[in-house]
């Protein structure tokens, strides 16, 4: 996931060609980006794991009347719903481009980040609001 532009807001996430998830995003024209927090490392490696059919039923999750896709929000920092605004072949890849409908704040905790392969958190200090 990257942040791409700030007028209009688009993210961006790469998916795997032949996963149901892209394909599902493909299906529904929308994808909502789970910002994950500081608690949630286990979820994360979840969800990047084989463990594809499992990880909906080991987690907490709801369908939002206005969001646009599954919301974790027992372990989501925040939560972004993206409409599909275009979709680029990139070797094994599907780089999905999001325009930002909305996003909401689940909780007061840290964010979760991975980097250089491994976990860390961002200190709420340094976290700033979006205003659209």
């Amino acid at each position: 996931m990257c942040s791409v532009s700030l007028t209009p807001p688009i993210l961006l996430v790469c998916l795997r060609h032949g996963s149901s998830t892209l394909e599902a995003v493909l299906d529904q024209g929308r994808f909502s980006v789970n910002l994950l927090h500081s608690e949630s490392q286990v979820v994360a490696e979840l969800f990047a794991s084989a463990a594809a059919l499992e990880r909906f039923h080991r987690v907490d999750w709801h369908m939002d009347p206005d969001g646009c896709g599954p919301h974790l929000t027992a372990d989501a920092h925040s939560i972004a719903d993206c409409e599909v605004s275009t979709m680029q072949h990139v070797g094994d890849h599907a780089v999905v481009f999001g325009t930002v409908l909305r996003i909401s704040r689940q909780n007061d905790q840290s964010p979760l980040l991975y980097g250089l392969r491994r976990f860390t958190t961002w200190p709420l200090e340094q976290v700033y609001e979006y205003q659209p």
